[in-house]
């Protein structure tokens, strides 16, 4: 599905989300990961892809992110990207971070309520502040540590992280 190694946002596009900021965080890659995509899904509820897309061709990486709008079974995407990207204003309990968790995916989250009840920091994923500067340092480090990579894949994938995932869903549902 990919030919090169993606970051994945998968959600809504609109402002709350701040799908903008993980585009700006990526920009501050550019150089130190040429063959890194940025691949954004889901509905542009207030039709923001037009203006991310310009802002990153603006910056020399138009043909490095990707919107491919609303996906019946993202999963098949998110299973194979490097990380998932949740960089909300606010946040409560994020499905995005769940259903990342259950296939094993790290996820790169912003410090709000939801990412603390359902990400370990550094054991089940990574917890940044809402700075541009430090998500787009917290990437990097994510990228170049691959011991780092392996930790948080191998403990979201234990037996005991797959049934507390698949406990914390089946709670969700219930409510």
């Amino acid at each position: 599905v990919f030919k090169y190694p993606v970051i994945l946002y998968c959600g809504r596009l609109d402002k709350n989300k701040a799908p903008d900021r993980i585009l700006q965080a990526f920009m501050r890659q550019k150089e130190l990961f040429p063959y890194m995509q940025l691949v954004y899904i889901g509905q542009d509820v207030d039709h923001l892809w037009s203006s991310l897309h310009e802002e990153a061709i603006n910056a020399g990486i138009g043909e490095r992110v990707h919107y491919w709008g609303r996906q019946n079974n993202p999963y098949k995407y998110m299973k194979r990207a490097k990380a998932v990207m949740v960089l909300s204003d606010h946040e409560s309990w994020s499905l995005v971070i769940s259903e990342a968790k259950l296939l094993g995916v790290p996820v790169i989250a912003t410090n709000t309520s939801g990412a603390q009840e359902q990400i370990v920091n550094g054991e089940t994923g990574i917890i940044t502040s809402f700075q541009v500067e430090e998500i787009a340092e917290e990437i990097e480090e994510f990228l170049k540590n691959f011991d780092l990579q392996d930790k948080i894949r191998k403990n979201l994938l234990t037996d005991e992280a797959m049934k507390l995932g698949m406990q914390e869903f089946e709670e969700l549902l219930r409510k």
